[in-house]
C-alpha cells in the first residue's frame, strides 16, 4: 500500500465487505490478482489489502508485476457477476428467480427485509446452498398451478412459499393455491381480500415496493393461520416490521 500509485478513492464500504468475506472464510483465489506497474507503484488491489488489514487475517492471492500504463486503463472493465450469474454456474434452471428468492431468505432471516442494498454474493449463494430443496419445491409447487395471471411477482410467491412451508407445509400450500388462482373463496376470507389489494397493486400505476406487497402477505397468513375474521387489509404503516414465525 506504501507504495500505491494515483489511484481511486479507497471505499470503507467495500473493504469492510472484502474483510467480513476473509473473516468468513468466503474469500476465494479466483485468479484476480494484486497489481504493480513497471515502476514496482500498486495499481490494483488497494481495496483487497487494507481488507485484510482490517480483517487482521491473511488470504491467498495472486500478484502481477510489470503492467503498463495502457493495460492499467483497461481494469476494472468486465461485466461484474450478478447473484443470478453466481447461482447459475450450479444451478441453471430459474437462476434469476432463485438468487432473488435466497436474497429475500436472507434478510428475513437476518431482520433486514428493508434493507435495499444488494446482499453480499457468497452470502447469497451460502443461502442458496443451504435452503436449495425448499426453493425448488417451492419453484415446482406453484409453477405447476394452472393460472391467468399472478396476483403478485413470481420470486414473491415462492419467498413467501418457502417460509410459509416451515410453519404448516399443507397450510402453506392450501394459502398459496388459493392466492394464486381464486378457486372458491368468498369476499369474507382473507385470501380473497389480499388477493384483491395485490391485483389492485399491480395494475396500479404507483405500485407498493417489493416490502410492503411481503410484509402484506405475512400479515393475511398470520391471519389465514388463526383462523381470524379480517374486513379488511391495509398496506402497512412506514415503520411496519415483516411478520416474523
Amino acid at each position: 500500500l506504501s507504495k500505491m500509485s494515483v489511484n481511486r478513492p479507497c471505499s470503507n464500504r467495500v473493504v469492510n465487505s472484502y474483510a467480513d468475506s476473509i473473516l468468513k472464510d468466503q474469500w476465494v483465489l479466483n485468479g484476480e490478482s494484486i497489481k504493480f506497474d513497471l515502476d514496482g507503484r500498486l495499481v490494483d488491489g488497494q481495496h483487497r489489502l487494507n481488507a485484510v488489514i482490517f480483517a487482521n487475517k491473511p488470504m491467498k492471492t495472486l500478484v502481477t508485476y510489470g503492467i503498463s500504463v495502457e493495460a492499467f486503463e483497461t481494469l476494472d472493465q468486465g461485466k461484474l457477476r450478478t447473484n443470478a450469474d453466481i447461482i447459475y454456474i450450479d444451478d441453471n434452471e430459474y437462476a434469476s428467480l432463485k438468487a432473488s428468492v435466497s436474497s429475500n431468505i436472507l434478510k428475513y432471516k437476518n431482520n433486514t427485509t428493508r434493507d435495499r442494498k444488494n446482499s453480499k454474493r457468497a452470502d447469497v449463494l451460502n443461502c442458496f446452498n443451504k435452503n436449495a430443496g425448499k426453493i425448488n419445491s417451492s419453484i415446482k409447487y406453484i409453477t405447476e398451478i394452472k393460472h391467468n395471471n399472478y396476483p403478485v411477482g413470481l420470486q414473491i410467491m415462492v419467498f413467501s412459499h418457502v417460509i410459509f412451508r416451515e410453519v404448516n407445509q399443507s397450510k402453506a400450500d392450501d394459502f398459496i393455491h388459493k392466492l394464486i388462482t381464486g378457486e372458491g373463496l368468498s369476499s369474507k376470507e382473507v385470501i380473497y381480500i389480499l388477493r384483491e389489494r395485490l391485483i389492485k397493486n399491480r395494475l396500479s400505476v404507483s405500485k407498493r415496493n417489493t416490502f410492503y406487497q411481503i410484509e402484506l402477505i405475512f400479515r393475511a397468513f398470520k391471519y389465514y393461520m388463526s383462523g381470524q375474521d379480517v374486513t379488511n387489509l391495509r398496506w402497512g404503516l412506514i415503520d411496519c416490521q415483516i411478520v416474523k414465525f
